[in-house]
Formats: C-alpha cells, sequence, structure tokens
C-alpha cells in the first residue's frame, strides 16, 4: 500500500473503472475525475494497469495535491483511492 492508509477505509464519492484501459488511458480519465473533485470528495480509479496503479495514476494525483492510497483488490487489480491534499 502506497500513500494514506486511512483512504483505503473510506467509501469513495465518486468511482472510475479504466480496467481494460492501458496507459496512458487510466492517467487520463484520473486527471479528469481529479479536475472535477470537490474538496473533501474521495475518488476511486479501479485499474488492471499495474503500471498505470503503481506509478502514473499516482503521479497525475500528486501533481494535483491529492493524498492517495493504492490497494491491490485482487490479483491483476488495484483501487486508487485519492482526496485534495489540505481539505
Amino acid at each position: 500500500m502506497l500513500g494514506s492508509e486511512s483512504l483505503a477505509d473510506i467509501q469513495p464519492d465518486r468511482k472510475i473503472d479504466t480496467r481494460g484501459q492501458v496507459c496512458p488511458y487510466p492517467s487520463f480519465e484520473t486527471a479528469k475525475i481529479a479536475q472535477s473533485a470537490q474538496p473533501d470528495q474521495v475518488i476511486e480509479i479501479i485499474s488492471d494497469d499495474k503500471y498505470a496503479a503503481l506509478n502514473s495514476i499516482p503521479t497525475v494525483l500528486r501533481l494535483r495535491n491529492f493524498e492517495y492510497s493504492v490497494t491491490e483488490i485482487d490479483e491483476n487489480t488495484w483501487s486508487v483511492r485519492a482526496r485534495k491534499a489540505g481539505t
């Protein structure tokens, strides 16, 4: 698990499923949902692209000042939950 562990236990307000998409598309979708997220909203991105889940999605979130948590939910699927830092 990376980032803030407490986010893993919070139910997301908004969720996108990028399974079946390969990099860079999960990052593009992450940027869109992050841009429209309201303060204190928790967003969740589901991905089956390991590189996207562990590298590119967290990079997009860090650049936008989000705290995040990455959890492997099964063998080839990850959940990335995020919230704007400082809210």
